[in-house]
């Protein structure tokens, strides 16, 4: 569904500020955006700060995705590489 359709947008930043606080010192998260490929805006860090200007600073595009690589897998490569524990992705389109 496009995040062009009214009110989406900002209910995906609300849900992604609600996820960030829920996070305890030490978590790291990473913003990727999937248009028009994926593009980590920003790369799995604890710098929770850092993510949440990303999140300001970001808008909806109005282009169409097209990447050859499936999203799962660029989101499941960063979580491979993390330490176990508790992994989550979040996925909204821009």
């Amino acid at each position: 569904m496009s995040q062009q359709s009214r009110g989406r947008w900002e209910d995906t930043l609300r849900w992604s500020a609600g996820q960030l606080d829920e996070l305890s010192p030490g978590d790291k998260a990473a913003l990727l955006v999937m248009e028009p490929e994926p593009v980590w805006l920003v790369p799995m860090t604890d710098d929770l700060a850092r993510i949440r200007a990303a999140l300001a600073e970001v808008k909806p595009g109005y282009d169409r995705t097209r990447y050859a690589r499936p999203a799962a897998a660029c989101r499941g490569d960063a979580l491979a590489k993390r330490t176990p524990g508790t992994k989550i992705l979040a996925w909204g389109r821009r």
